[in-house]
């Protein structure tokens, strides 16, 4: 009889087909990284509320105002002023026909029965007519820097001023090839009187060039500034 032990095997489970199942987890998400943020973005905050501290705090320098008399002489029709420093020039006529400083017609420059003139680079002011009675005086306050003025020799853009004597009845006005005023009465004019003189102004866009005025009554000269 035989030893052998008895196998308790049934092969109805060798029939059988297990299914195996796969299942893929996922590889875990990787922490969120944290920004970094360059020191730039909190400097520019700093540095802006420290300027608006010391500009609400800070005391302005302020610069002493003064006015200096300018010393003048007389020669070939004109007066000449001169003075140290930097400024503005400020002239008192007194009643003369000074019509012209530095250029630039009486008209362009009355401020409070004062002429307010722009300071040149070598610091003098030549005057015409010249006047033994002027005042002229130099303003470390300048009123108005950006300010434009007419002035001899320039084309016409927007506007010109021509002074001459109170002889003259009509002018005729020529602007590049446009022909402005014909003939037309000095009462038709803007015009401004200073003693024996009289300043006619014209001003208007659309038009630009050299200029050429002419009139009829005398034959002094006429004085031109443009702009």
């Amino acid at each position: 009889m035989s030893t052998f032990p008895k196998l308790n095997i049934d092969i109805r489970d060798l029939t059988k087909t297990k299914k195996l199942q796969f299942v893929i987890q996922p590889e875990p998400e990787p922490p969120p990284k944290r920004v970094k943020y360059n020191r730039l973005y909190y400097a520019i905050p700093i540095v802006l509320c420290c300027f608006f501290l010391s500009y609400m705090f800070s005391t302005p320098v302020r610069k002493l105002r003064k006015i200096i008399r300018m010393s003048c002489s007389i020669a070939n029709n004109r007066q000449i002023c001169s003075v140290y420093g930097e400024g503005e020039y400020v002239v008192n006529a007194n009643g003369c026909d000074s019509f012209e400083f530095n250029g630039i017609p009486f008209t362009d420059l009355m401020n409070n029965g004062n002429y307010r003139i722009p300071s040149s680079p070598d610091m003098s002011l030549h005057i015409i007519e010249p006047c033994p009675t002027i005042v002229a005086t130099v303003d470390t306050n300048i009123m108005a820097p950006y300010k434009e003025y007419a002035r001899k020799g320039m084309p016409y853009t927007k506007r010109v001023v021509w002074i001459t004597d109170n002889c003259y009845d009509d002018f005729t006005l020529v602007i590049g090839q446009e022909m402005v005023f014909d003939k037309t009465p000095v009462s038709m004019i803007d015009h401004v009187k200073l003693g024996n003189i009289t300043a006619c102004t014209y001003e208007s866009v659309g038009v630009s060039g050299q200029l050429i005025i002419s009139g009829r009554g005398c034959g002094k000269p006429i004085h031109i500034y443009s702009i």
